[in-house]
């Protein structure tokens, strides 16, 4: 299963795929960022030590997971994207043998940000919940 210097349609497939994981990742932010509005605005209500200290474990959850997850996530995709991109106009002249394994890797791993950014925003949501009754 390669790519060969021929098979630009596959690569364009690739290249369509990875921009609509780019396209995912933004919209995850916005929603997440979305949620940290809404917890930093019903967070000012709290007065009690335990809540306050959850609130901001879950903000540092929040904080991690873009900063790090997210944010490595968009490079390494941008990065992909980029390569596919020269595939797609034939500025790059080689067989790739590795790339169809290179897009399933990273196929898996934005399906493991979608889970990890699906429960965050679960936690997120049951939290506003529970805050809406201060």
């Amino acid at each position: 299963m390669s790519v060969q210097v021929n098979d630009r349609k596959r690569a364009q497939q690739f290249y369509n795929e990875t921009r609509e994981w780019q396209s995912e990742i933004n919209s995850l932010v916005i929603d997440l960022m979305f949620f940290q509005r809404i917890l930093d605005i019903y967070g000012l209500k709290v007065s009690d030590p335990v809540e306050k200290r959850d609130i901001e474990g879950l903000k540092a959850t929040l904080n991690s997971f873009l900063e790090y997850r997210v944010e490595n996530q968009k490079v390494r995709n941008k990065t992909h994207e980029e390569y596919l991109q020269k595939v797609v106009e034939d500025r790059v002249l080689l067989k790739d043998k590795d790339l169809p394994f290179r897009h399933k890797d990273l196929a898996g791993e934005m399906h493991e940000l979608r889970q990890g950014g699906g429960r965050l925003k679960n936690e997120l949501f049951e939290k506003v919940e529970q805050l809406k009754q201060f």
